[in-house]
């Protein structure tokens, strides 16, 4: 996962060579969804809490 602009990008990560290699299963999620829903993929709780944490010092919220 990694954030952008328009929230966090999840995705799984292959290492095959050629086409087939980097980002797959790629997935955008809003910082709104994550906090109202959890994430998109399995995560350990200290990795979310951690999310929740980045996103309040990080993100602007209306």
């Amino acid at each position: 996962m990694e954030t952008c602009d328009e929230g966090l990008r999840w995705y799984r990560w292959s290492h095959r060579f050629g086409e087939r290699g980097g980002r797959v299963d790629e997935a955008l999620q809003t910082f709104d969804a994550f906090l109202r829903d959890g994430p998109l993929r399995p995560a350990p709780a200290t990795t979310v809490s951690a999310i929740r944490a980045w996103i309040d010092t990080n993100v602007a919220h209306d």
